[in-house]
């Protein structure tokens, strides 16, 4: 990769033409700027890869935040006069369409469409509403609106076409940006620190958890200083470094030196336990991938080649004829609606409110990003064979990780909060459903289903929470007993036996209740039983886990608990 002024190419980087919409900077600084397909195709894999899990496990459980209690406040506020309520369907529709362009895009079916469908999905959820806002989602919309700009095919080893070789190295306006934009975040972000209560190690104090402050003074001792000076020289060495941060993405003599420097900021926040989301993920990779010298990018690829080869060289070559198969106009389209439609029926099979707008959403960001833009199309099975793959896997993906249930049960829990009783019903018992056969929600639902009067449904509840929590402790004990048992195991059986006294407790309310007075006694016991035995993986938790163990306020909120309510 190179900033530098070249020479006329005679057979080097092609020339490329931006996608329509997009408006090039003038001057050298932007027309002189190339980077290697090698780096651009590690690049697509690494931040679509995260974008995708970013919008099915990070974003969809809070999809129901949006249009809470019919309230709703954009990120530009002239905005709210325009755009209608959100809803949890349509963000929820428009959170796994995302997820189906991201994963797509990553594995290679990248088209001009799909990239800037993926711009306009992910930027105009983040405009839209406040409701699930952190600030990095500001950065995400602008790297997702400038790879819009990057033609599609140089995210790829081929050319944009299946006649023409590809050039090893491409000129883009666009991935200049790119670095023009990460540097201008270190530079503004060292700007915003430069301050005294940054500098003094005030702010930076009150950031820390529990558990950073004690690594940190494990390291101070260790270096025979006191945790203050630790703290302050931190702050100091941050910003210092987000200020070469800035520089470096504008300087390509410091870019190596960059690499050992800049990565280990965002490696730092996730030592420190900071809740950030994906954002220090996305930035370790941008950073390694786009400061990198060609040489290790050129090594991964050759090692991933041989690997490839190896395992097999038949199917690999096979797979290369079909993939760079052109077919014509009509053909490409009517690909493009059989893997819409595919797509569409996994919407409406998902486990998700709003089947109609998953469907939809789910068929239409399919058609239109691999309808076809040029009379001949040689890779339209491949992308559209990525496409149904992908969508026939989140599928899958959807029905084993929690994201779901958790989509369910915040969603019931805040209108059960709220008073609407039967909507939340329904949302805890379509929770409960896909949960399978772990602990869920079965008491939230048996309480809700009592105050309502329904007593011997509430019953019926109550018991089958205590035998899934009963099943989920027994499994939990045998893990605590074997010596891997550490103290997130003795955590969670501690929370799990807490869970259990809870729904024994409201077990013997019920019986009383509706007079099934025999037998409570031994219930009561049992209870108290189960609430010493939490208390009992609480303290073993503190033992194992040291001053910051969660167990300490899990045992503060048993304090005063017995086995006759809380």
């Amino acid at each position: 990769m190179t900033d530098r002024p070249q020479a006329p190419h005679t057979g080097g980087s092609e020339a490329v033409s931006r996608p329509s919409g997009c408006v090039k900077p003038v001057g050298r600084f932007f027309d002189d700027f190339e980077v290697s397909r090698r780096r651009m195709v590690l690049l697509r894999f690494a931040f679509f890869t995260l974008l995708g899990i970013d919008f099915l496990w990070v974003f969809l459980p809070h999809a129901p935040r949006f249009g809470a209690l019919d309230f709703n406040v954009s990120q530009l506020p002239f905005l709210d006069a325009y755009l209608p309520l959100p809803s949890p369907e349509v963000v929820g529709a428009l959170y796994v369409s995302g997820g189906l362009l991201s994963f797509a895009i990553a594995l290679g079916a990248v088209t001009q469409p799909a990239l800037a469908l993926l711009a306009a999905i992910y930027g105009g959820v983040y405009l839209w509403s406040q409701s699930d806002s952190y600030q990095h989602h500001y950065l995400v919309t602008l790297l997702l609106l400038l790879f819009a700009c990057v033609p599609a095919h140089l995210f790829t080893l081929r050319g944009p076409d299946s006649t023409n070789p590809p050039q090893p190295r491409v000129a883009s306006w666009a991935m200049r940006l790119v670095y023009v934009q990460l540097g201008l975040m270190y530079a503004w972000s060292a700007v915003t620190k430069t301050t005294e209560t940054w500098l003094d190690g005030t702010t930076l104090q009150t950031l820390l958890s529990c558990e950073a402050r004690e690594r940190l003074t494990a390291l101070a001792r260790r270096l025979d200083g006191s945790l203050e000076a630790g703290i302050t020289f931190s702050a100091w060495a941050v910003m210092i470094g987000e200020y070469f941060g800035g520089l470096v993405f504008f300087t390509r003599r410091l870019f190596t030196v960059g690499l050992f420097i800049v990565p280990f900021f965002h490696i730092g926040v996730e030592l420190l336990d900071f809740d950030i989301e994906l954002f220090s993920y996305y930035m370790v990779a941008l950073d390694v991938i786009l400061l990198a010298p060609d040489r290790f990018i050129d090594w991964v690829f050759e090692g991933f080649s041989r690997a490839v080869q190896n395992i097999s060289p038949r199917v690999r070559g096979l797979a290369g004829l079909w993939v760079a198969r052109p077919v014509d106009l009509m053909t490409a389209a009517s690909i493009a609606g059989i893997a819409a439609a595919i797509a569409a029926v996994v919407g409406h099979l998902l486990p998700l409110e709003g089947a109609v707008h998953l469907s939809v959403a789910l068929g239409a960001v399919t058609f239109i990003a691999l309808m076809p833009t040029a009379a001949i199309s040689p890779f339209a099975h491949a992308r559209a064979a990525i496409f149904a793959l992908v969508g026939v896997l989140i599928f899958g993906t959807l029905q084993l990780i929690s994201a779901p249930y958790d989509y369910y049960r915040q969603w019931a829990g805040f209108l059960r909060r709220h008073g609407q009783s039967e909507r939340s019903i329904a949302l805890y018992v379509r929770a409960n459903h896909v949960a399978g056969s772990t602990p869920a929600r079965h008491l939230q639902l048996a309480k809700m289903h009592a105050a309502q009067g329904e007593k011997d449904l509430a019953l019926t509840l109550v018991l089958e929470d205590v035998r899934r929590h009963e099943a989920h402790i027994a499994l939990l004990e045998r893990r605590t007993r074997t010596s891997q048992g550490d103290e997130q195991d003795h955590l969670e059986l501690g929370r799990a036996q807490a869970a259990l006294q809870g729904a024994l407790t409201f077990q013997v309310s019920l019986r009383r209740q509706l007079g099934q007075d025999e037998g409570l006694s031994e219930i009561e016991r049992r209870g108290q039983m189960v609430l010493d035995a939490a208390r009992a993986a609480f303290r073993r938790n503190i033992e194992l886990g040291g001053t910051c163990s969660a167990g300490r306020g899990e045992l503060a909120k048993l304090t005063g608990r017995k086995d006759d309510g809380e």
